[in-house]
């Protein structure tokens, strides 16, 4: 079984997207989700059962769990979604446009691992023991779970290209 768990903060923003973060089982996949549009959220769904953490339960699609978003930032969110999943999971920024159901498996494959985006900041963990994650997010963020423990970084541009990346690539002339 997979899961995903997602935290939404902004209510205007959440109705179009699921912010922060998301999780699957036994594959248990977590994804931070700030601004996981539609399009990801579906892609989760077909990984796995999805459990959303949120202030505002009314962005949730029927048929996933919601979990209370304890307000103290995206690490904790995380904290809370991997708290109703056992086994591997997956934490990923759920602002990735590009994201599908193939790429969030195949960073399930990859073992302890991290998609960096171009930034330094982390849009993605693949945990086989959820144990290891401590929440480090933020710049640079990448290299410290790297100096955290021994993920090994995988490029995937689909998991890769986050919402900032793409609107700034879109602003450029």
């Amino acid at each position: 079984r997979l899961a995903a768990a997602v935290r939404a903060n902004d209510p205007d923003v959440a109705r179009e997207a699921v912010h922060d973060p998301l999780v699957v089982e036994p594959l248990d996949l977590v994804v931070d989700a700030a601004g996981l549009g539609q399009r990801g959220l579906a892609a989760a769904r077909q990984v796995g059962r999805v459990v959303v953490v949120t202030d505002d339960a009314g962005v949730v699609p029927v048929g996933v769990e919601v979990v209370p978003d304890p307000g103290a930032g995206q690490g904790a969110a995380v904290v809370s979604g991997l708290g109703r999943v056992d086994g591997h999971a997956l934490v990923l920024n759920a602002d990735l446009p590009l994201a599908t159901p193939e790429a969030i498996e195949r960073l399930a494959s990859a073992g302890l691992a991290l998609v960096e985006a171009a930034d330094g900041t982390t849009n993605a963990l693949s945990l086989p023991d959820p144990e290891v994650f401590t929440p480090l997010y933020g710049p640079g963020s990448a290299g410290r779970f790297r100096a955290h423990a021994s993920y090994a970084t995988v490029s995937m541009p689909e998991l890769a290209l986050d919402e900032e990346a793409r609107e700034l690539a879109d602003a450029e002339p």
